[in-house]
Protein backbone atom coordinates (compact mmCIF):
# COMPACT_ATOMS: atom_id res chain seq x y z
CA UNK A 1 0.00 0.00 0.00
CA UNK A 2 2.58 2.53 0.47
CA UNK A 3 4.35 1.52 -2.84
CA UNK A 4 3.90 4.32 -5.21
CA UNK A 5 5.54 3.49 -8.16
CA UNK A 6 2.12 1.35 -8.72
CA UNK A 7 0.22 4.16 -9.15
CA UNK A 8 -2.86 5.50 -6.64
CA UNK A 9 -4.05 4.43 -3.62
CA UNK A 10 -6.98 1.94 -5.38
CA UNK A 11 -3.93 0.54 -7.64
CA UNK A 12 -2.35 -0.46 -4.92
CA UNK A 13 -5.15 -1.48 -3.00
CA UNK A 14 -5.96 -3.87 -6.37
CA UNK A 15 -2.52 -5.07 -5.94
CA UNK A 16 -2.70 -6.29 -1.95
CA UNK A 17 -6.23 -7.98 -2.77
CA UNK A 18 -4.35 -9.58 -5.28
CA UNK A 19 -1.55 -11.05 -2.79
CA UNK A 20 -3.99 -12.02 -0.28
CA UNK A 21 -6.64 -14.11 -2.42
CA UNK A 22 -3.53 -15.51 -3.90
CA UNK A 23 -2.55 -16.42 -0.37
CA UNK A 24 -5.62 -17.75 0.85
CA UNK A 25 -6.17 -19.72 -2.68
CA UNK A 26 -9.49 -17.83 -3.70
CA UNK A 27 -10.14 -16.42 -7.19
CA UNK A 28 -12.40 -13.60 -6.21
CA UNK A 29 -13.83 -11.78 -2.93
CA UNK A 30 -17.34 -12.18 -1.97
CA UNK A 31 -17.74 -8.82 -0.54
CA UNK A 32 -21.73 -9.07 -0.10
CA UNK A 33 -23.19 -8.60 3.32
CA UNK A 34 -25.24 -11.35 3.73
CA UNK A 35 -22.76 -13.50 3.14
CA UNK A 36 -20.44 -12.57 5.25
CA UNK A 37 -23.18 -12.98 7.96
CA UNK A 38 -24.02 -16.58 6.87
CA UNK A 39 -20.13 -17.42 7.53
CA UNK A 40 -19.75 -15.52 11.01
CA UNK A 41 -23.07 -17.24 12.13
CA UNK A 42 -21.33 -20.97 11.59
CA UNK A 43 -20.42 -21.75 14.37
CA UNK A 44 -18.78 -25.49 13.33
CA UNK A 45 -15.24 -25.87 14.10
CA UNK A 46 -14.93 -26.41 10.16
CA UNK A 47 -16.67 -23.22 9.17
CA UNK A 48 -14.08 -20.74 7.40
CA UNK A 49 -14.13 -18.65 10.26
CA UNK A 50 -13.17 -20.83 13.35
CA UNK A 51 -9.77 -20.15 12.26
CA UNK A 52 -10.20 -17.34 14.91
CA UNK A 53 -12.19 -14.65 13.04
CA UNK A 54 -15.48 -15.41 15.00
CA UNK A 55 -13.53 -15.25 17.78
CA UNK A 56 -12.00 -11.91 17.17
CA UNK A 57 -15.05 -10.38 15.83
CA UNK A 58 -16.69 -11.03 19.13
CA UNK A 59 -14.16 -9.98 21.27
CA UNK A 60 -13.84 -6.62 19.51
CA UNK A 61 -18.11 -6.37 19.76
CA UNK A 62 -17.68 -7.56 23.24
CA UNK A 63 -14.32 -5.96 25.13
CA UNK A 64 -12.46 -3.87 22.58
CA UNK A 65 -14.34 -1.89 20.29
CA UNK A 66 -11.55 -0.89 17.80
CA UNK A 67 -12.30 -1.18 14.34
CA UNK A 68 -11.33 -0.28 10.86
CA UNK A 69 -13.14 2.90 10.23
CA UNK A 70 -13.36 5.03 7.60
CA UNK A 71 -15.07 7.96 7.72
CA UNK A 72 -13.43 10.42 5.23
CA UNK A 73 -14.43 10.78 1.98
CA UNK A 74 -10.80 11.53 0.48
CA UNK A 75 -9.56 8.24 1.77
CA UNK A 76 -9.33 5.16 0.03
CA UNK A 77 -12.03 3.30 1.08
CA UNK A 78 -14.34 6.89 1.39
CA UNK A 79 -16.06 7.06 4.36
CA UNK A 80 -18.63 3.69 3.90
CA UNK A 81 -17.46 2.18 6.62
CA UNK A 82 -17.76 4.03 9.96
CA UNK A 83 -17.98 2.86 13.51
CA UNK A 84 -21.82 2.46 12.76
CA UNK A 85 -21.26 -0.23 10.13
CA UNK A 86 -19.15 -2.24 12.62
CA UNK A 87 -21.93 -1.81 15.41
CA UNK A 88 -24.32 -2.99 13.25
CA UNK A 89 -22.12 -6.16 12.04
CA UNK A 90 -22.19 -7.16 15.80
CA UNK A 91 -25.46 -7.06 16.11
CA UNK A 92 -25.95 -9.05 13.33
CA UNK A 93 -23.93 -11.31 13.99
CA UNK A 94 -24.22 -11.77 17.86
CA UNK A 95 -26.89 -10.08 19.43
CA UNK A 96 -29.40 -7.33 18.32
CA UNK A 97 -28.36 -5.96 22.64
CA UNK A 98 -24.50 -5.35 21.05
CA UNK A 99 -25.57 -1.73 20.06
CA UNK A 100 -23.64 1.61 20.86
CA UNK A 101 -24.51 1.96 24.35
CA UNK A 102 -23.75 -1.34 25.30
CA UNK A 103 -20.74 -1.32 23.27
CA UNK A 104 -19.71 1.89 25.13
CA UNK A 105 -20.26 0.19 28.54
CA UNK A 106 -18.51 -2.79 27.57
CA UNK A 107 -15.18 -0.98 26.59
CA UNK A 108 -15.28 1.29 29.52
CA UNK A 109 -15.26 -1.56 31.75
CA UNK A 110 -12.15 -3.53 29.68
CA UNK A 111 -10.36 -0.16 29.74
CA UNK A 112 -10.85 0.07 33.44
CA UNK A 113 -10.15 -3.28 34.45
CA UNK A 114 -6.80 -3.18 32.15
CA UNK A 115 -5.92 0.64 32.21
CA UNK A 116 -6.46 1.43 28.73
CA UNK A 117 -3.71 3.53 27.56
CA UNK A 118 -2.34 3.39 31.14
CA UNK A 119 -1.87 0.04 32.14
CA UNK A 120 -0.66 -0.97 35.42
CA UNK A 121 1.69 -4.05 33.75
CA UNK A 122 5.72 -4.93 34.23
CA UNK A 123 7.60 -7.27 32.10
CA UNK A 124 5.66 -6.62 29.01
CA UNK A 125 7.24 -4.80 25.56
CA UNK A 126 4.45 -3.10 23.84
CA UNK A 127 5.38 -3.46 20.04
CA UNK A 128 3.25 -1.44 17.13
CA UNK A 129 3.84 -0.98 13.52
CA UNK A 130 3.41 2.18 11.79
CA UNK A 131 0.77 0.60 9.19
CA UNK A 132 -1.01 -1.83 11.65
CA UNK A 133 -4.49 -0.45 11.56
CA UNK A 134 -4.62 -1.75 15.36
CA UNK A 135 -1.61 0.65 16.20
CA UNK A 136 -4.01 3.38 17.10
CA UNK A 137 -5.47 1.94 20.64
CA UNK A 138 -2.21 0.78 21.60
CA UNK A 139 0.80 2.06 23.42
CA UNK A 140 3.54 3.22 21.25
CA UNK A 141 5.31 5.69 23.67
CA UNK A 142 5.96 6.06 26.91
CA UNK A 143 7.85 8.12 29.73
CA UNK A 144 7.80 4.95 32.17
CA UNK A 145 10.44 2.58 32.19
CA UNK A 146 8.54 0.28 33.34
CA UNK A 147 6.56 -0.12 30.21
CA UNK A 148 8.88 -0.16 27.37
CA UNK A 149 7.51 0.09 23.87
CA UNK A 150 8.73 -0.31 20.51
CA UNK A 151 7.05 1.40 17.32
CA UNK A 152 8.62 0.23 13.98
CA UNK A 153 8.15 2.69 10.84
CA UNK A 154 6.45 0.38 7.81
CA UNK A 155 5.79 -2.61 10.28
CA UNK A 156 2.65 -4.04 9.67
CA UNK A 157 0.02 -5.66 12.15
CA UNK A 158 1.68 -9.57 11.82
CA UNK A 159 4.88 -10.79 9.95
CA UNK A 160 4.33 -13.81 8.37
CA UNK A 161 7.29 -13.94 6.22
CA UNK A 162 9.57 -14.30 9.59
CA UNK A 163 7.57 -14.55 12.85
CA UNK A 164 8.71 -18.82 12.82
CA UNK A 165 12.00 -17.73 13.91
CA UNK A 166 11.09 -16.25 16.59
CA UNK A 167 12.08 -17.94 20.16
CA UNK A 168 9.56 -17.82 23.16
CA UNK A 169 11.33 -14.13 25.17
CA UNK A 170 12.28 -15.03 29.02
CA UNK A 171 11.62 -11.95 31.44
CA UNK A 172 15.05 -12.87 32.92
CA UNK A 173 16.83 -13.49 29.53
CA UNK A 174 18.23 -10.07 28.61
CA UNK A 175 20.14 -11.51 25.90
CA UNK A 176 17.07 -13.52 24.59
CA UNK A 177 15.05 -10.45 24.19
CA UNK A 178 17.51 -8.79 22.68
CA UNK A 179 18.32 -11.28 19.67
CA UNK A 180 14.69 -11.96 19.20
CA UNK A 181 14.38 -8.65 18.82
CA UNK A 182 17.27 -8.74 16.21
CA UNK A 183 15.52 -10.94 14.49
CA UNK A 184 12.25 -9.34 14.20
CA UNK A 185 13.35 -6.15 12.95
CA UNK A 186 15.27 -7.82 10.25
CA UNK A 187 12.02 -8.77 8.67
CA UNK A 188 12.15 -4.99 7.81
Amino acid sequence: MVNTTIGPPVDRLGVVSGILLEKAKEKCLDYKYEKMLSEMKNISWQSKVANGTRQWTYQTCNEFGFYQTSNNRSDTFGDRFKVDFFIKQCMDIYSESMNATYLERVVAETNRQFGGLNPNTTNVLYVHGSIDPWHAPGLTSTNKPELPTIFIESAPHIVPTCIHRLKPIHHNSPRRVIKSLNIWSSCW
